[in-house]
């Protein structure tokens, strides 16, 4: 447990993380705009077992700056679309990647999502998606199911669901570290997620370990901010308190990592019959 000073200060490295100059950082270091370890072999990864497969409409749920999203459609075709709680960050995604269909609405409440949806498409009533994926966004809601029971809404009786996130196999919280408490608030737990799943009406199909894979990317990103803090440092709305937290928070998390408190896998669902 941390106290209420610890607490704090943890929130306070958060904020830097998540500032304009936090961002900056991740994105000269990922070379886009990712918002999840692994960048493009990330999607490649997790979308490998749909590369024979078209899916006609496609939804990256918690879109962010709205590279994946780009970087899906590049690779999957089809119509793709972006959700996201900020509006800055829509604005900025319709902007930079005017190929793919972004729009804000928050996906703990379902009305406003087939709403913000159907207005974006100028109809009465929303289009069920064929794919569904999620980089990195679960582990950061109060309540999962009803994130899940969202994006079960939006889904036909053939829709496919891929989340790539963190997982807790059941001792993250003893082992929480006093950096990075805000930027991990609910790793998926291991333990009852095929049950939550079942109950906002997916079934799991198949998972697979990529604790490995999370050292190694963020080993590499790590490394990547000491090579390049001179230049990092440069960047507008940067400073060396930013630098220090983001580097801080990361390491943390790669920390965690590496002793096996927290773990990283890639969940493969589909659309239970209804």
């Amino acid at each position: 447990m941390l106290d209420v000073e610890q607490e704090n200060k943890a929130s306070k490295e958060a904020e830097f993380v998540n500032s304009v100059g936090g961002k900056r950082i991740l994105v000269a270091i990922r070379g886009g705009d990712f918002a999840h370890p692994g960048n493009k072999d990330a999607v490649d990864l997790a979308l490998a077992p749909y590369l024979q497969g078209f899916f006609r409409r496609i939804l990256d749920a918690g879109c962010g700056l709205g590279g994946t999203a780009d970087y899906i459609r590049q690779i999957k075709g089809g119509v793709v679309y972006g959700v996201d709680l900020s509006d800055e960050t829509i604005v900025y995604a319709r902007t930079k990647y005017p190929h793919a269909h972004f729009f804000r609405a928050d996906l703990m409440r379902g009305e406003e999502v087939k709403q913000n949806l159907a207005a974006l498409e100028n109809s009465d009533s929303i289009k069920t998606f064929d794919l569904i994926c999620m980089f990195n966004v679960i582990y950061y809601v109060s309540c999962q199911l009803t994130m899940l029971s969202t994006l079960r809404a939006m889904a036909n009786n053939k829709t496919k669901l891929m989340i790539f996130d963190y997982t807790d196999s059941g001792d993250y919280e003893q082992h929480r570290p006093k950096s990075g408490l805000n930027l991990l608030p609910q790793p998926i737990n291991e333990n009852n997620f095929t049950q939550l799943l079942s109950d906002a009406g997916w079934d799991l199909v198949e998972s697979e370990d990529i604790t490995q894979r999370y050292i190694e990317w963020y080993q590499v990103f790590l490394q990547d901010m000491l090579n390049k803090k001179t230049s990092l440092l440069k960047l507008p709305e940067v400073s060396e308190e930013i630098f220090n937290a983001v580097y801080k928070m990361y390491n943390a998390i790669l920390e965690s990592l590496e002793a096996e408190h927290l773990g990283a896998s890639i969940f493969y669902a589909e659309a239970a019959s209804v």
